[in-house]
C-alpha cells in the first residue's frame, strides 16, 4: 500500500505492517542503477548503498529493526524487503 505525502516522497506499507518513507523519484538515479548492477555482479555491500539512496537513516534503521532476528539482520531478509519496496513503490516512482 502506498500513500503520497508530498511531491517528492511517499509512504509505503510493507506486508509486515512497517511503514516507510521513500523518495518518489528514487528510480531516476544513475548511481542507484550503478549500485543495482554492482549487486547483480555479486558486490555484497551494494544493497546497503542502494538502501541509503532510497531510505533516510531513520527509515533504514526501522527496516533493519523490523527484520532483526536473534540480534542479526540477515542479508537475504534485506534483499527480500528491498524487492518488496520496489514492487510497492517502483510503479509510482518517477511519475509527477
Amino acid at each position: 500500500m502506498k500513500e503520497t505525502i508530498n511531491s517528492n516522497a511517499m509512504m509505503i506499507t510493507m506486508k509486515s505492517g512497517l511503514t516507510l518513507q521513500v523518495d518518489r523519484n528514487f528510480m531516476d538515479d544513475m548511481e542507484l542503477l550503478d549500485d543495482l548492477m554492482a549487486a547483480d555482479r555479486g558486490d555484497g555491500i551494494a544493497i546497503s548503498r542502494i538502501l541509503d539512496r532510497i531510505l533516510d537513516k531513520e527509515n533504514k534503521k526501522a527496516l533493519y529493526d523490523s527484520l532483526r532476528e536473534d540480534g542479526r539482520v540477515k542479508v537475504s531478509s534485506v534483499v527480500s524487503a528491498f524487492l518488496e519496496i520496489l514492487e510497492i513503490a517502483g510503479g509510482e516512482s518517477g511519475k509527477n
